[in-house]
């Protein structure tokens, strides 16, 4: 007999929770200085990311870091661009200091709250934010990047109707 709790649970084969995306991308923020451990990352793996580096990084040392460096700064910078829209001061400024290589601790001391509460309340927030950017773009991106070249195929297509 199979619990029908678990049933409507189950995760897709290959697919990382969203839950589980977090960290990762938390990482990649802390190590947009350091190439070989945005290379190293997990996220690399994923489909766009790898689309990304084949596509504007080729035959380049560490393509998939630069693919993901690129990818991570363009999700931070979109909501260090909202947050401020939005007056969301902390969050904004955190955000900003971490897209500059500050960490934590020195963002924490820079906006004047202690590093636990920062660490426990706006970066869990931030990053949530910057992984849900970081993924919905990605997935955009490679949606757009589907079509356009199923649009190239049907074009060959019709070239040869005619």
């Amino acid at each position: 007999m199979t619990n029908t709790a678990t049933r409507g649970s189950r995760k897709k084969p290959g697919r990382v929770p969203f839950e589980m995306m977090i960290p990762r991308v938390a990482s990649a923020v802390r190590n947009l200085d350091d190439l070989i451990a945005l290379d190293q990352s997990p996220l690399t793996k994923l489909s766009f990311v790898e689309k990304h580096a084949a596509d504007q990084y080729q035959n380049r040392l560490c393509s998939r870091g630069l693919a993901l460096r690129a990818l991570i700064t363009e999700s931070l910078d979109d909501i260090i661009s909202e947050t401020a829209a939005n007056g969301l001061v902390r969050l904004h400024d955190l955000l900003d200091m971490l897209r500059n290589g500050l960490t934590i601790s020195k963002a924490s001391r820079e906006i004047g709250l202690c590093r636990e509460h920062v660490s426990r309340v706006y970066a869990k927030q931030a990053f949530r934010l910057v992984t849900e950017r970081f993924l919905s773009r990605g997935e955009r991106d490679l949606a757009h990047r589907d079509h356009v070249e199923r649009m190239k195929g049907s074009d060959d297509d019709n070239r040869c109707l005619q």
